[in-house]
């Protein structure tokens, strides 16, 4: 680490599902919340402002992510599994069935996909 820099550790509690899953969607929402108060203090006291920063941030972020995609043919994903399942194959696995699960609730709440995905696809 440069001289002129210093360590922020930010701190998050998470809830993990009987497989010790964690729920990256209620996570990114709160990591959202605070990346947009962070951004806020760019847009002043506009809040139309404080969404362009936003989005522009944003919109960096997924432009990334698609280079990133076309160079592996991978969307890079991140999951956090808190139970071992005794190997990466099986903390995978865990994380799969933990999102086929939510996928399931949220048909049975009739709310449709947006689309079918193949198999071996991302996350």
């Amino acid at each position: 680490m440069k001289e002129d820099e210093q360590e922020l550790a930010l701190d998050y509690t998470v809830r993990t599902d009987a497989r010790g899953v964690v729920d990256g969607r209620a996570l990114a929402k709160e990591m959202m919340a605070d990346a947009f108060k962070l951004m806020a203090a760019y847009g002043s006291t506009c809040m139309a402002c404080c969404v362009k920063a936003f989005e522009e941030a944003g919109g960096a972020v997924l432009n990334d992510m698609e280079k990133a995609e076309e160079e592996t043919g991978a969307i890079p994903t991140l999951y956090f599994c808190m139970k071992d399942h005794g190997s990466p194959e099986g903390q995978y696995a865990a994380f799969r069935a933990h999102v086929e699960e939510q996928l399931d609730k949220l048909i049975e709440k009739r709310t449709p996909r947006c689309h079918e995905h193949g198999e071996g696809g991302n996350a």
